[in-house]
C-alpha cells in the first residue's frame, strides 16, 4: 500500500513540474463573436460580411481597384484589411477567452512532507482545494461575459467608422477627379475664348486688356487643377490607408453616380439609434458588468472555504481538514461595496451621455442630408440650367459687338463654379448620408428603412 501511494504521489508530482499544455496557434482572423445573450435586433444591425471579389476583377496587386474602383469594392477590401477593424475583432475575440478564465476554479495545491522522526522517515502527501462561496465564480464569469459583450460591440462601432471614412474618403475622391475633369475642359473653352477676343481685337471691335483677361482666367485655371490633383494625391493616400494598401497603389477613378434623395424622419432614426448604435449598446453591457461586480463586493463579506486532504504514508494514516479565510476587516469590504455603486451610478451616466451625443449625431446628420438635397436639386435644376443659357447668350452677343468680353468670362466662370458645386453637393449628400448612418449605427435604404441581413452592399 505504502509503495503505491508513492508511486502514485510520485508521478502526481512529476506531471505536475514537468508536463506541458498543448496550446493551440493563435488565429489570423478572429472566431464569429458569440452572440450569447444578444437580441435579434442587436443581430440584424451589425455590419455586413463582405461580398467575394471575382478573378476576373483582379489586378497586377489583387484587389482591382487600378482598374475599377468602386464603394461596394472599397467596403469589402476594408472589412477584410483594415488593420484598426482587425485589431478591434482580435480583442473582443481575447475578452470572450476569459469568461471561462473567470468563472473557473483556482488550481488547487498539492504538497508532499518527508521528515524524520526519532530515526524513522515520514512522508505525507495531501492537495487542497479553495471553494468560492456560492454565487461568485458565476458572477466572475458574468463580469467577463459583459466585457466581452462590450469589445464586440465596439468592435461593430470601429466598423461602422472606418467604413464612414471609406464612403467620405471614396466621394472625395470622385469630387477632385470631377473637378480635374471639369477644369480641363473649361481650359479648352477659355482658350476659344481667348482666341475669339484676340479675334475681336485685330477686327477692332474688342480691345487688348479683353485677351489679356482671358489669359489670366487661364492662369487661375492652371492654379485650379494644381491644387485639385494635389486633394486627388492626399484622398487617395487615404483611401490606400483605410485599405492597408501600399500609400501609392494606383486607383482608378470613380464612376458617375446620381445622388439619390432619401425620406428620413428624426423619430424614425432616433428609434433606429437607441436599438442600434454600437456604443450605446456597448454600454449596455458596461452597466450588466457593474451591476455584476455590485453584487460580487456584497458576496466579498462571505468566506471562502478550503477543503484539503493530507495522507501519511508509513502510519497509514489520512485525515480531511477544511479551513476558511475570515472577512474581518469590514471597513475594506464596505468601501468595496462604495466603489461598485459608484462605478454602477457612472457606467448609468456615460450611456445617458452616450445617448445623448448619438442623438446630437443623427439630428445633425439628418440636417445635413436635407440641406444637401436642396442643393443639389437647387444647382441641377435651376442654376445650372439659367447659368449656361447666360453665358451662351451673352457669348453670342459679344460676337456681335454687344456685350464686353468681361461679361461673358463673368459668366463662363459662374457656369464654372456652379458646376463643381453640384458635384460636391452629390458628394456632400452620399457623404452626410454615411454619416447618419454610422451614427444609427445601420445600413438604410432611399426609403430610411434598415436594409435587410441579406443585403449585397453597403452601398445604395
Amino acid at each position: 500500500m505504502r509503495k503505491t501511494l508513492g508511486v502514485l504521489v510520485g508521478i502526481l508530482l512529476t506531471l505536475g513540474c514537468s508536463s506541458q499544455p498543448k496550446i493551440p496557434p493563435a488565429a489570423e482572423t478572429p472566431p464569429p463573436p458569440s452572440r450569447s445573450g444578444t437580441t435579434h435586433e442587436e443581430q440584424k444591425t451589425s455590419p455586413e460580411a463582405p461580398t467575394a471579389l471575382k478573378d476576373e476583377q483582379l489586378d497586377d496587386r489583387g484587389d482591382g481597384l487600378a482598374k475599377s474602383l468602386t464603394l461596394q469594392r472599397c467596403i469589402a477590401l476594408a472589412l477584410l484589411q483594415n488593420p484598426e477593424v482587425r485589431s478591434a475583432k482580435l480583442l473582443a475575440s481575447a475578452m470572450r477567452h476569459r469568461i471561462r478564465q473567470a468563472s473557473s476554479f483556482e488550481d488547487p495545491t498539492v504538497m508532499s512532507v518527508i521528515g524524520t522522526e526519532a530515526g524513522d522517515s515520514e512522508t505525507m502527501v495531501g492537495f487542497s482545494q479553495k471553494i468560492p462561496f456560492p454565487g461568485k465564480l458565476s458572477l466572475r464569469g458574468k463580469v467577463a461575459e459583459e466585457d466581452a459583450n462590450a469589445a464586440e460591440r465596439l468592435a461593430q462601432g470601429v466598423e461602422r467608422r472606418v467604413l464612414a471614412d471609406v464612403k467620405k474618403t471614396y466621394y472625395n475622391i470622385y469630387v477632385a477627379h470631377k473637378t480635374i475633369e471639369v477644369t480641363k475642359q473649361n481650359h479648352i473653352l477659355l482658350e476659344s475664348l481667348a482666341k475669339l477676343a484676340e479675334v475681336q481685337y485685330e477686327a477692332g471691335r474688342g480691345t487688348k486688356p479683353d485677351y489679356l483677361r482671358a489669359q489670366v482666367e487661364l492662369s487661375k485655371l492652371d492654379d485650379q487643377l494644381i491644387r485639385s490633383e494635389q486633394e486627388l494625391g492626399t484622398a487617395e493616400a487615404k483611401m490606400n490607408m483605410l485599405l492597408s494598401r501600399p500609400v501609392n497603389a494606383p486607383l482608378s477613378a470613380p464612376e458617375d453616380f446620381k445622388a439619390t434623395e432619401v425620406d428620413v424622419q428624426i423619430g424614425a432614426m432616433l428609434e433606429i439609434a437607441s436599438q442600434s448604435r454600437p456604443e450605446l449598446l456597448a454600454l449596455t453591457h458596461v452597466v450588466r458588468r457593474e451591476e455584476a461586480n455590485k453584487s460580487l463586493s456584497i458576496l466579498n463579506f462571505f468566506p471562502d472555504p478550503m477543503v484539503g486532504f493530507q495522507y501519511m504514508i508509513n502510519e497509514e494514516m489520512w485525515e480531511v481538514t477544511v479551513a476558511t479565510n475570515v472577512p474581518l476587516w469590514y471597513d475594506r469590504l464596505t468601501e468595496g461595496v462604495r466603489e461598485a455603486k459608484d462605478m454602477l451610478a457612472k457606467s448609468h451616466a456615460d450611456y445617458e451621455q452616450q445617448k445623448n451625443l448619438t442623438f446630437f449625431e443623427v439630428k445633425d446628420a439628418i440636417v445635413r442630408v436635407k440641406t444637401s438635397e436642396r442643393l443639389v436639386r437647387l444647382f441641377r435644376d435651376t442654376v445650372i440650367p439659367q447659368a449656361k443659357e447666360t453665358f451662351e447668350s451673352s457669348q453670342s452677343s459679344y460676337e456681335v459687338g454687344k456685350v464686353d468680353f468681361l461679361t461673358v468670362l463673368d459668366n463662363w466662370r459662374g457656369v464654372l463654379d456652379f458646376e463643381l458645386e453640384l458635384y460636391r453637393a452629390q458628394s456632400g449628400l452620399e457623404q452626410n448620408f454615411a454619416e447618419l448612418e454610422r451614427a444609427i449605427g445601420a445600413d438604410l435604404t432611399p426609403q430610411g428603412q434598415i436594409k435587410p441581413s441579406g443585403g449585397a452592399t453597403h452601398e445604395r
